[in-house]
């Protein structure tokens, strides 16, 4: 995780930062999976004082990173 704080200077309204519970509901995950996306980098954050905060776009990114399978792809093995 990235401690910087000048990380946070760059922030404008069209990227807000979330903290881990509103990651938790975009992603519809556990805080625990969150957090250790986070500490194994796989989701850049910041620390705050005492929040963790992810960009809304590294997890839009994230998302485009991992995409979830389609309904055909789910079925091609089945019959």
């Amino acid at each position: 995780m990235n401690n910087d704080i000048t990380a946070l200077t760059t922030v404008s309204p069209d990227d807000p930062l979330l903290t881990v519970a509103e990651v938790t509901d975009y992603l519809r995950l556990g805080e625990t999976v969150v957090r250790e996306m986070i500490a194994d980098g796989e989701l850049p954050a910041v620390k705050y004082h005492r929040k963790t905060l992810v960009r809304q776009s590294e997890v839009e990114d994230y998302i485009n990173r991992h995409p979830f399978p389609t309904n055909n792809q789910d079925n091609q093995g089945e019959k």
